[in-house]
Formats: structure tokens, sequence, C-alpha cells
């Protein structure tokens, strides 16, 4: 399953073709794949599964109110967790603010993250987003969210200054030279970059 110009397509091995859901007016922002099921958030907010094999889209979770003029969605999974980040820039001259929730399938809504996500490391970009374990990655800071883009004053071209993240344990949020030795994950670049 794929999002193109916020239309969602699913190739099946069986009709050897792409094949368009169709949602009306409503656009797909993101999708991912957890626990056997695509999962899509929507334009509106709301989440849906959607099976490939009938092509039945299932509400899962209803919007979230958010109220801000820029806003930014990102589904990812961690272990066994299905979540939502929401980056919002209120007037483009407030701070940037992070949300994380956790899916509850069974009470069919978005719950949000107040205490943490402990090892776990959340990167998220427009065009992929995933988990690692700061354990087993040094120079990862857990409990933290790293992302593409901000207002960050850039003050070298390094690949990944132009990023930042957030402290979820007390919600410091800042351009990589605010953490200083968890930006190196980005530079010095590792040697395989340069051949």
């Amino acid at each position: 399953m794929t999002i193109f110009q916020g239309i969602a397509l699913v190739w099946r091995n069986v009709d050897k073709k792409w094949t368009r859901i169709d949602m009306g007016y409503d656009n797909f922002l993101d999708v991912i794949y957890h626990n056997e099921k695509f999962f899509a958030l929507m334009s509106t907010g709301v989440t849906v599964t959607v099976d490939s094999k009938s092509m039945t889209v299932s509400p899962v979770a209803g919007p979230l109110q958010i109220e801000s003029v820029w806003v930014w969605s990102y589904l990812i999974k961690s272990s066994q967790d299905l979540f939502l980040i929401i980056k919002s820039w209120p007037f483009q001259i407030d701070p940037i603010e992070f949300k994380v929730y956790k899916l509850d399938e069974e009470k069919r809504e978005w719950v949000e993250v107040m205490d943490g996500l402990e090892d776990s490391v959340f990167f998220v970009g427009d065009d992929a987003s995933f988990s690692l374990s700061a354990e087993e990655f040094p120079g990862c800071k857990g409990n933290c969210v790293y992302f593409k883009g901000g207002p960050f004053e850039v003050t070298d071209c390094h690949p990944g200054t132009d990023g930042g993240i957030i402290d979820l344990k007390d919600g410091t949020v800042g351009g990589l030279s605010a953490f200083p030795g968890y930006s190196n994950i980005f530079w010095p670049r590792p040697t395989w970059v340069e051949k």
C-alpha cells in the first residue's frame, strides 16, 4: 500500500495492478503496516484499517482535536504498539509542539503518551518513520523523537543540521546543537557514505 498525492493505492499480487481506495473527498496522509494490517491516517484525523484481501476500509480511531495552522502527522510502530506523532507549529512564530499518542484498539482511540517512551527512539520524516532501541544504538538518546525540519538556526551544512530533537521526558525541543553528543549519529558522516 502506498500514498500518491493523497490517494491510497494497493498492489495485490492476485490482480497484478494498483487498485485505488476511494474515500471521497478525504485524503490519506500516512500509511503503515502493523500487526498484519494496513493502518492509514486520513486528512480528517480519522485512522482506518484497510484489509488488503477484501479492500474493506474500517475506522479504528476518531479524529484528535488539534488547534494549529501547521500540522504534520506520522504513524510509527514500536514493538507491538502503534503510535501517532503530531508535530504542530501554531503560527510559525511559536515553538514547535509535539504530542505522541498510542493506539488503544479496544477503546478505538488514540491515548496521549504522558510518561515517555523509555528506551525507544523515534525518527520521523516525510518519506519514512521508524523506531529503534537506544540501548542497541549508542549515540541515540532514548525517550526522544528526532525529526527533520524546524525553526532552528543552521550554522553549518552538516547532514542533519536542519533537524531537531524533542526529549519527551522533560519536553525540551531544539535543534541538534541543543543536544550535545546526540547529534553524533549525523556527523561526522560514516565512512561508507564517503565512498
